[in-house]
């Protein structure tokens, strides 16, 4: 039972979250505008993948 407790809070949680965000029932869509990919995203990608590539090296 207090299992079963917990998953209903947690769901009850979620829900209430994600319909704050924006993500209604009926449409299923975040209301948000879309995001575009710009060439910061690029440079971090990059930076990260280096940096990924020298742990792994070390």
């Amino acid at each position: 039972m207090p299992l079963l407790l917990s998953s209903v809070s947690r769901i009850h949680d979620v829900a209430s979250a994600a319909e704050m965000r924006g993500f209604l029932l009926r449409t299923r869509e975040s209301q948000s505008r879309p995001y575009r990919f710009k060439i910061h995203d690029l440079l971090a990608a990059l930076i990260a993948a280096a940096l990924v590539t020298l742990g792994v090296l070390l």
